[in-house]
């Protein structure tokens, strides 16, 4: 069978067409051309490609024929016809074409849109039914698989199902492994701080995350030709305000003294910052704000309760309370009178004192002193039983607390002897004689009482005008002998003394002899005679001296006897 080619070339020399000229023999349509084409091409994006597709004819005569290239279903359309370029349906391809005999397709400098399926299909009109069956025009179709392997490149990890760095604590967080470009498959994995992890694909899963899962995360992605490292990328793994409580700062405990400066601290356990603090006293929030508060002059009333608020971007937690012990120096000590009023007290009685602060914190400390000298005692009353004049005072306290100290003024009682051992005696003279007509004086003693004593004179139990500690008793007269007695009284008793009686002395006045036992002057001699001395007044007891011719006689006594009268001339007797 002969056969007779002709190569045809278009003026740009880049398309060939090949004409057969006769095909002898009859032969079925299908038997005419015989396409060939690689099944299937891989390369790499940027390089060249020639799809290599060739036809045969099997017999017959073919007069002219067109190539024509089809990617993806007419997605893309390429014709040759008579080695000319006569319709190319796609922009992309314009200047990467070229024809090479007899109808392979060259793209140069494929790229991933080049990807897909190829078909190479020869079109033949027929001219000589005795060539086919059918004078006709036959398409012959090849298929190939063109897959442009794309280089990983652009690897980055960003946040998936979220935007941001910032994540809470616990919380599950998403990464995407993002690529630019490269030829699937691609396999990714995934690295915090540059050690693999197990999970592996596009994206990452972190289930209830923690600070040391920040990061930094990165991810290797490789296809069959490259692999690339991606930057880094860190979570902020924000922490919620935990553990919040309150203390005291730059000191400990709770005391503080009134007037001085506290500080307090707002602590967190945890807490992601920027952290931001509210503080409160008795629930009503104050105007400071910071992690510490200070309380400059602290008074009683800002003991608390404090609490502060603590938040960040994601929470919040209220501390529970803090209540200083506001400390009051002792202030204001005084001493006064306990279970009674004024300084005045009975002898033998028992006293009381206390002692008055007017502020300071409990507990506080009494010590007592008589004459700035301890006591035993202690407490806030002082108890003296059975007081004594020695005991008045001074009395002072000395108070303190755990912060202060001071010492009160001083006290002093009057201390009340109740009027003892009252008596009435002769003042200026000695005994109880005295001569009617004088001037007697008597004085009220007393063995102890305190002053102002009142002295009340009684004379019969009848008292007199008379007051003070001295009576007078002028021109005395026995109806003024006694008795006399005093009452002497104080503020606090009274006593009256035993009585006092005047022996007030008559002068003997009156004195006169006459006859007793008879009367008239007439004697028998030798009988017994009797005389009496006579006095009008005068105190007993009275001494009688006879006389007789003013010769003192033997014979005392008022009655004088005289035995065996003689008849001598009567006898003058005197007194």
């Amino acid at each position: 069978m002969a056969k007779i080619y002709r190569c045809l070339v278009n003026e740009l020399g880049v398309l060939w067409v090949l004409s057969i000229a006769s095909i002898t023999g009859a032969v079925p349509c299908d038997d005419v051309i015989s396409v060939t084409l690689p099944s299937s091409y891989s390369v790499h994006s940027g390089q060249d490609v020639t799809l290599q597709c060739t036809f045969t004819p099997m017999s017959g005569d073919v007069s002219r024929y067109q190539v024509r290239w089809q990617r993806n279903a007419q997605e893309y359309e390429v014709e040759f016809t008579s080695g000319r370029i006569t319709s190319v349906l796609q922009p992309a391809w314009n200047g990467r074409l070229s024809f090479q005999s007899p109808a392979s397709l060259v793209i140069a400098g494929v790229t991933a849109a080049d990807s897909g399926a190829y078909t190479c299909g020869v079109m033949i009109t027929f001219t000589d039914p005795a060539l086919c069956d059918k004078a006709n025009t036959r398409y012959f179709t090849k298929s190939t698989i063109l897959s442009v392997l794309v280089p990983v490149a652009g690897v980055s990890v960003t946040r998936s199902r979220a935007t941001g760095h910032d994540v809470t604590m616990g919380d599950t967080a998403y990464l995407s492994c993002i690529t630019a470009s490269g030829t699937t498959p691609i396999t990714y994995t995934w690295l915090l701080n540059n050690t693999p992890l197990q999970q592996s694909g596009r994206e990452l899963t972190i289930s209830n995350i923690q600070p040391n899962q920040a990061g930094p995360y990165r991810c290797n992605a490789s296809n069959t030709i490259s692999w690339q490292q991606s930057g880094t990328f860190t979570f902020n793994v924000l922490l919620p305000v935990k553990g919040v409580s309150v203390a005291r700062s730059r000191a400990t405990g709770h005391d503080v003294t009134m007037g001085d400066t506290a500080y307090l601290s707002c602590i967190t356990a945890s807490g992601t910052t920027p952290i931001t603090y509210t503080w409160l006293l008795n629930n009503t929030p104050l105007q400071q704000t910071g992690r510490e508060l200070t309380i400059s002059n602290i008074q009683p009333n800002q003991t608390g309760p404090y609490r502060c608020n603590v938040s960040n971007s994601i929470s919040w937690q209220q501390s529970g309370t803090f209540t200083f012990n506001v400390l009051l120096p002792v202030k204001g000590v005084s001493v006064a009178r306990s279970r009674a009023t004024g300084h005045d007290v009975t002898m033998g009685d028992t006293a009381y004192l206390s002692c008055i602060t007017t502020s300071g914190t409990t507990p506080i400390t009494y010590i007592w002193l008589l004459n700035n000298t301890p006591l035993q005692q202690t407490g806030r009353e002082l108890t003296i039983s059975n007081i004594q004049p020695n005991q008045a005072g001074p009395y002072s306290c000395n108070v303190s607390n755990s912060i202060s100290w001071q010492q009160s003024a001083t006290f002093t009682f009057n201390v009340l002897l109740p009027v003892k051992g009252v008596s009435v005696a002769r003042s200026r003279a000695t005994g109880h004689d005295v001569t009617m007509g004088d001037t007697a004086y008597l004085i009220c003693i007393t063995a102890s009482g305190t002053t102002p004593i009142a002295y009340t004179w009684l004379l019969n139990n009848t008292p007199l005008q008379q007051t003070g500690r001295e009576l007078t008793i002028t021109n005395i007269q026995p109806n003024q002998e006694g008795p006399y007695s005093c009452n002497v009284s104080n503020s606090i008793s009274w006593q009256q003394s035993a009585t006092f009686t005047f022996n007030v002395l008559l002068p003997v006045r009156g004195v006169s002899v006459t006859r007793s036992r008879a009367t008239g002057h007439d004697v028998t001699m030798g009988d017994t005679a009797y005389l009496i001395c006579i006095t009008a007044s005068g105190s007993t007891p009275i001494t009688y001296t006879w006389f007789m011719n003013n010769t003192p006689l033997q014979q005392t006594g008022r009655e004088l006897t005289i035995s065996r009268y003689t008849t001598k001339p009567s006898r003058t007797i005197q007194l």
